[in-house]
C-alpha cells in the first residue's frame, strides 16, 4: 500500500499543472505495458521501457510520459483478475477513481472483467476508451483455423461489433472502440488512438488553464474587496497620526503610513514571472516572453514619498484651489476629515491601478498559455 500511496502522491504533483493522467487498466496479460511501450516508441529492454512478460508482471503503479506532449501521463496499473488484484478490492488497491481518463485494454474475447471496468467507469462518470489489443493474432489464427478464412476487414468488423454490442449499454460509442496490435502500431487504429489521446490532452490542459484563470479572477476580486476595507482604517490612521501639513497640499498626512501601504498593496498583487505563470514549463521556457507581457500590461506605481505627495496633489488639485482661501477657517475636525479623504482617494486610486494590472496580466497569461499549447 505504501508503494501505491507514493505513486498517487507523485500523480498529484504532475496533475497540478494540468496533465491528463491516463490510467491504463484491464485484465492481466491483455497488453497494457506493451501498449505503453508502443505509444512511446520503445521496445522491451530499452531504457525507460515498461516491463512485460507472459506472466503477471505489473504489480506496482508506474507512470510514463510521451515525447509528443508533456501534458499527458500514462499510468500502468496492475492487471485485474489475478489472485492479487480481484474485482472486490481493485478500485481501492490501485486508487482507480483518482485518474482523469481511462484506457481499458482487452484482448481475445471480451471478458467479465472488461465489462466490470466499463460499468465502473460509467457509474462514476469517468471517460474511457476500450482498446482491443492483439488483433493481429486474431487475423493469423483465422487463416490457420478456417477452411475458408474471412478477409481481414471482415474479422476486424466482427471484433468491433462484438465489443460494441457488449459495451454500448455502458456508454461506449463505436468511435470509443480502438482495434490495435502493439507490435504493428502502424496498422489498424493505433495512430487514430494516438492522435485522439493527444487531442484529449490538449483539451484537458485548456480546460485546466481556463479553470485556473477563473479561480485567479475570483481571488483578485476578493483581494480587492478585503483591501478596500483596510483602506478605510488606514485613511483615518494617516489623519490621526500626523499634524504637520504637507506643503502645497493643504492637509496633514502621515506620508510614512501611505508609503507603507503602497508597498503593501503592491505586494498583494505582485506581478512577477514566478507569481503569475503557475506552470514550471512556462517559467523555464518562456520567462523572457512572460516578463515582456507583464511589463506591457502593467502601469507602474511610484513607491516613494515624493511620488505619493505628487499623486495626492494631482488628484485633489481642483478641490484644493477651490478651498485654499478657506484653509484658515478650518477647524481641526474639518482638517482631519479632509486629510482622511485625500488619503482614502490616494489609496483607492493606487489599488485600482494595481487591481487593473493584475486583471490584465491574468487574462494575457491565459491567452499566452493557450497559444503555446498548439
Amino acid at each position: 500500500m505504501a508503494s501505491n500511496e507514493k505513486q498517487i502522491k507523485a500523480r498529484g504533483i504532475l496533475s497540478k499543472h494540468g496533465c491528463l493522467n491516463v490510467a491504463v487498466t484491464g485484465k492481466s496479460g491483455a497488453g497494457k505495458s506493451s501498449f505503453i511501450n508502443a505509444i512511446r516508441d520503445l521496445k522491451l529492454g530499452q531504457q525507460g521501457a515498461a516491463n512485460t512478460d507472459v506472466k503477471e508482471c505489473t504489480k506496482d503503479i508506474q507512470s510514463y510520459q510521451i515525447q509528443e506532449n508533456s501534458h499527458i501521463v500514462f499510468w500502468d496499473l496492475p492487471g485485474l483478475g489475478t489472485e492479487t488484484f480481484k474485482q472486490e478490492n481493485y478500485t481501492d488497491q490501485v486508487n482507480l477513481l483518482e485518474y482523469d481518463f481511462f484506457l481499458i485494454i482487452g484482448s481475445e474475447r471480451l471478458t467479465e472483467n472488461d465489462i466490470w471496468l466499463a460499468k465502473t467507469m460509467q457509474n462514476h462518470k469517468k471517460k474511457f476508451y476500450f482498446v482491443r489489443a492483439k488483433v493481429h493474432i486474431d487475423i493469423i489464427t483465422e487463416v490457420w483455423s478456417r477452411l475458408n478464412p474471412r478477409s481481414k476487414d471482415q474479422i476486424l468488423t466482427t471484433i468491433k461489433n462484438d465489443c460494441y454490442v457488449n459495451l454500448r449499454q455502458h456508454g461506449v460509442s463505436e468511435d470509443d472502440i480502438y482495434l490495435i496490435d502493439n507490435f504493428t502500431p502502424e496498422q489498424y487504429d493505433f495512430n487514430r488512438l494516438r492522435t485522439k489521446l493527444l487531442e484529449d490532452a490538449l483539451q484537458f490542459k485548456k480546460t485546466y488553464l481556463t479553470s485556473e484563470y477563473v479561480q485567479k479572477e475570483i481571488i483578485i476580486r476578493h483581494r480587492k474587496k478585503v483591501l478596500l476595507e483596510r483602506i478605510k482604517k488606514v485613511a483615518m490612521e494617516t489623519a490621526a497620526t500626523s499634524s504637520k501639513p504637507v506643503p502645497e497640499l493643504g492637509a496633514s498626512l502621515n506620508i510614512a503610513v501611505l508609503l507603507r501601504e503602497t508597498k503593501y498593496l503592491t505586494e498583494q498583487f505582485e506581478l512577477t514571472v514566478e507569481s503569475v505563470a503557475g506552470s514550471e514549463d512556462l517559467n523555464s521556457l518562456h520567462s523572457a516572453e512572460l516578463q515582456e507581457l507583464i511589463e506591457r500590461n502593467s502601469v507602474d506605481i511610484v513607491c516613494s514619498e515624493k511620488g505619493i505627495i505628487d499623486v495626492c496633489k494631482d488628484t485633489e488639485l481642483c478641490e484644493i484651489i477651490d478651498l485654499q482661501c478657506a484653509m484658515q477657517q478650518r477647524t481641526s475636525e474639518v482638517s482631519d476629515s479632509w486629510s482622511c479623504r485625500i488619503a482614502s482617494k490616494y489609496l483607492k486610486g493606487t489599488l485600482d491601478i494595481i487591481y487593473e494590472n493584475a486583471v490584465k496580466v491574468n487574462k494575457e497569461i491565459f491567452r499566452f498559455q493557450c497559444k503555446i499549447l498548439y
